[in-house]
């Protein structure tokens, strides 16, 4: 599951988490919660004939999991 939320006009915050699930032959289902992943991305130009958009992305991966 991931949140991507606009913070300002070029800038947008990312929250994204996952849910692991095993359930191995002969034994119970297991559940948890996997790694959590947190971003930015920040837009520097905006697309324009003949250039593409300039932007530049920072991920942090925590491991909750």
């Amino acid at each position: 599951m991931a949140v991507n939320v606009g913070v300002l006009a070029n800038l947008e915050a990312s929250v994204a988490g996952t849910l692991a699930v095993d359930d191995p032959i002969g034994g119970g289902t297991e559940t948890g919660l996997g790694d959590a992943f947190l971003g930015v991305k920040y837009r520097f130009l905006d697309e324009a004939s003949p250039w593409p958009a300039l932007l530049a992305r920072l991920a942090l991966q925590l491991p909750t999991g």
